[in-house]
């Protein structure tokens, strides 16, 4: 059976700055009984767990005006601007405190960081790993919130756009994504968009034998 509401009978605002609010309200508990109760309201915030390989992560050293510390090491973390979305103030963050850009983004968890009194929720997201091990570590994670991950922007291609490519398709032949990639980023191209060398590929004379064609040259 779920707990029953309390009732808000009155709210007032005690504090204010552009980043905090606290308010006391009067709230009536399901026994009838009434209670002051201090709400805290802040802003949305962001986390970015940058992963640059399966062993290594970026962290900040911060230091902390509540508890005048300055070796808390955190992930790198910061507030949601006003209309902004929670994944692009994600990107903001990273590039802001650790100067990385992170192309692609999944989600870890939403949390809440003081439940009781505190009206903030928190977004935590890792930088996909490019190690398909370290990725499905990462997937098995269990935690009360969804799994959220960035897109690693070391490569030219998303998981889901290397999915969306592969739908329907009888046979998956890396050169036609290659292809893809080449035209959309522009790589080894000529001026005329087509294959610099006039060719899109080799593979025939890869695959030719030697068949003595030519002399070995000798080692030096």
């Amino acid at each position: 059976m779920p707990p029953k509401p309390w009732k808000t009978l009155s709210s007032r605002s005690i504090y204010k700055n552009p980043w905090t609010q606290i308010r006391e309200d009067i709230a009536e508990m399901p026994n009838g009984k009434t209670t002051i109760y201090g709400v805290i309201e802040c802003g949305h915030c962001v986390g970015v767990l940058p992963f640059l390989d399966e062993k290594q992560v970026v962290m900040v050293r911060q230091y902390r005006y509540v508890f005048n510390e300055n070796t808390r090491w955190e992930m790198p973390t910061g507030g949601v601007k006003l209309a902004e979305e929670w994944i692009d103030a994600a990107r903001r963050e990273l590039r802001e405190e650790v100067g990385y850009d992170a192309a692609e983004l999944e989600p870890i968890s939403t949390y809440y960081t003081s439940k009781s009194i505190v009206q903030d929720a928190r977004v935590l997201r890792c930088c996909e790993p490019g190690e398909f091990r370290l990725l499905s570590e990462l997937r098995g994670w269990q935690l009360s919130v969804p799994v959220e991950l960035v897109d690693d922007g070391h490569f030219l291609a998303s998981h889901a756009e290397f999915s969306e490519w592969a739908q329907g398709r009888k046979q998956l032949r890396m050169e036609y994504f290659y292809r893809l990639m080449r035209k959309k980023h522009g790589l080894l191209l000529d001026s005329h968009g087509g294959p610099q060398g006039g060719s899109w590929n080799y593979d025939a004379e890869n695959r030719r034998g030697w068949r003595n064609a030519e002399e070995i040259p000798q080692r030096p």
